[in-house]
């Protein structure tokens, strides 16, 4: 005797069977049973890393529209290995998941690109560095985008290093996502009050939670903000 109910339930999560187990005959039970097994559809080792063991055409064609998107699910890193570049990396996941064009609403302000920039941290840029562009230039560059980058890092890395001895035992690299999340005043808060200092942005993100995210490896790339 068949187990109805079990010979049914590998059907599959894709199959939509029309009839139940009481509408099956016996014949039509061990048809089930004595038929081969289709052949698999062609695979790769790039598919079999997503999905695998045995799949279908259709999970197959959905398998390669995800691979499509590569571009924007590949963690963003830039070439060398000292610890800015290491950083921006890890921020620009975390920020955009690498993706240059964004632009989010958060507080009623704009943010745009790889960093989530704001017109404020622009400017500032361009007073530093008598560099101009329009938004849209800065939205469409990804070459611009990293150049303003590396020269927040570097700008809050020289305000980390003036405050000397009040600095010691943070995580630099906490620190530096703090000045990105709070600005840098709202960093040196940070280390006066020892973490007391600790706001949230609209979503409910707190200056300490970017602090101890950066200060650890961490596998959540979250995006800040709403699209």
């Amino acid at each position: 005797m068949y187990n109805k109910d079990r010979i049914l339930s590998y059907s599959g999560a894709f199959s939509m069977p029309t009839k139940t187990s009481g509408d099956l005959t016996s014949s039509q039970l061990s048809g089930i049973v004595r038929k081969r097994p289709k052949k698999k559809p062609e695979t790769t080792p790039e598919r079999e890393k997503y999905r695998p063991g045995d799949y279908t055409k259709f999970q197959q064609e959905l398998v390669d529209q995800v691979l499509e998107l590569k571009p924007e699910t590949k963690p963003f890193e830039l070439p060398g290995e000292d610890s800015v570049n290491d950083f921006i990396s890890r921020l620009i996941q975390a920020e955009s998941s690498g993706r240059k064009s964004i632009v989010t609403k958060q507080d009623g302000k704009k943010y745009t690109g790889l960093g989530q920039f704001g017109d404020a941290r622009i400017k500032d840029y361009k007073k530093a560095t008598g560099k101009d562009f329009s938004m849209s230039d800065f939205r469409d560059s990804k070459k611009i985008q990293i150049d303003v980058m590396k020269w927040h890092v570097s700008d809050i890395d020289k305000n980390i290093e003036k405050l000397g001895d009040k600095a010691k035992g943070f995580n630099k690299d906490g620190l530096r996502a703090v000045a990105h999340l709070g600005g840098i005043t709202g960093m040196k808060k940070f280390i006066s009050t020892n973490m007391e200092y600790n706001p949230e942005d609209s979503n409910q993100t707190s200056l300490k939670d970017y602090y101890n995210r950066f200060s650890f490896s961490s596998k959540d790339e979250t995006v800040r903000g709403e699209v």
